[in-house]
């Protein structure tokens, strides 16, 4: 109640959904200093309908059942306004701003974060977030990074483009300070060229997208087993099935795509191999004129 009553408040005296952009005096679009507002995930996040209806109530209600936020290149250098949102699970923020996480603490359920592509130096706020299992550190500039640094229920984590991937005894300190951590990419994938980073696909590799879908589709067992439990008290979740046949045809996608990419690798290494024999045979048969 408390959640929807601030959200209500918020949401009215606002000016109704546009997003706010405060201007740090130049009128260059780099130069904007972005900050999240209710009004922008509303517009983001709610059904254009209800938008339209302008009904508060309505929004307030939406924006609380909300467990996905997508906010990708929208130049955002303050994070703020999640307070009211407890029930996120996936939040993308990648290329952004960014030089801090603060505000991101009281998202204790998240499960996925996405902060590839920022300028990130602080990462504080990450330690409160103990459910999280899916980070996406990739191209921030960071030097350093330490395990203390990173929530120990980490299960996925992406670093490459970071200087602190060249240092042996950091990535060491880190994959034996996360007793769960079960993939740490430091490199980008071979064949990342062209990599679709719409907000629906918005992880930065194949590799990504896949462990993306193998953690969404646990999380969707999880709850299912949950939910199914003779005399359970959870609610089933609206949609629940139809995310499930989504997340089965993007794992069939992601497939399919490894399987067309080793394939052509394949041909690729055929090829060279080809080209290979053909220079030893003309060096024998150059070495039998010889003699």
């Amino acid at each position: 109640v408390g959640r929807k009553l601030t959200l209500f408040l918020a949401l009215s005296l606002q000016t109704p959904f546009r997003v706010s952009m405060a201007s740090t005096g130049s009128t260059t679009s780099g130069e904007k200093n972005a900050r999240v507002t209710f009004d922008l995930l509303a517009r983001l996040h709610v059904d254009a309908e209800t938008l339209a209806s302008k009904n508060h109530d309505k929004i307030a209600d939406e924006l609380l059942q909300v467990t996905h936020i997508r906010l990708p290149s929208l130049s955002l250098r303050e994070l703020d306004n999640f307070e009211c949102l407890g029930r996120v699970t996936h939040l993308y923020l990648n290329d952004n701003a960014l030089v801090s996480l603060e505000g991101l603490e009281v998202l204790v359920h998240l499960r996925v974060l996405n902060v590839a592509d920022n300028a990130l130096k602080d990462l504080s706020a990450l330690s409160f977030l103990r459910e999280l299992a899916w980070l996406d550190l990739s191209r921030n500039n960071l030097a350093s990074l330490h395990p203390s640094q990173l929530p120990h229920s980490l299960v996925f984590l992406f670093l490459a483009g970071n200087p602190c991937t060249n240092d042996k005894h950091q990535m060491s300190a880190v994959r034996t300070g996360l007793p769960h951590l079960k993939q740490l990419a430091l490199q980008p994938e071979e064949s990342d060229e062209g990599t679709d980073t719409t907000p629906e696909t918005n992880d930065t590799s194949l590799a990504a997208r896949l462990a993306a879908v193998q953690l969404n589709a646990a999380d969707l067992s999880s709850t299912a087993a949950e939910e199914s439990r003779p005399g359970s008290s959870a609610s089933v979740r609206p949609g629940t099935a139809a995310e499930c046949d989504r997340l089965v045809a993007e794992a069939r996608l992601g497939l399919a795509e490894i399987r067309k990419r080793m394939a052509e690798r394949a041909q690729s290494r055929l090829k060279e191999l080809d080209k290979q024999h053909a220079a030893h045979v003309s060096q024998i048969a150059a070495l039998r004129l010889k003699k």
